[in-house]
């Protein structure tokens, strides 16, 4: 968000890395992140990070701050404005969120939301942490 570059890379704390791929102009994006900041805040306490990438172009840095600041979301915020990593994992639409591994391995996939997709993640995260 402050304008310099992130490596995404695995995190030694972390055995999940949830990305969820979103953009202002999309309205069930902004209807899921609630959701998923919430999640982020139950699962605190497990190895799970949340990242939270916002594809909008640069020039909606001020307004994505903005925003993120508005609805008081503490989950790690980072942009993709060249949408590389969208290309990388082979998005097309969003939402799009990916569920990887320690090892930055696609475990699991989810393009769009209804309501209730939080919790049927919520599910299968406390399933994969219990292997």
């Amino acid at each position: 968000m402050d304008g310099g570059r992130t490596v995404l890379k695995p995190d030694s704390s972390a055995r999940y890395t949830v990305l969820d791929f979103w953009a202002l102009w999309c309205s069930p994006c902004l209807a899921v992140l609630p959701e998923i900041d919430n999640l982020a805040q139950r699962l605190e306490k497990r190895p799970v990070r949340f990242v939270l990438i916002n594809c909008d172009n640069t020039r909606s840095r001020a307004k994505v701050r903005s925003y993120i600041r508005s609805k008081g979301l503490r989950a790690g915020v980072l942009l993709d404005p060249s949408q590389g990593l969208l290309r990388y994992y082979g998005i097309s639409s969003l939402p799009h969120l990916l569920v990887l591994d320690s090892a930055g391995n696609v475990v699991d996939r989810k393009t769009g939301y209804m309501s209730g997709d939080e919790l049927l993640l919520e599910e299968k995260l406390l399933k994969l942490l219990d292997k």
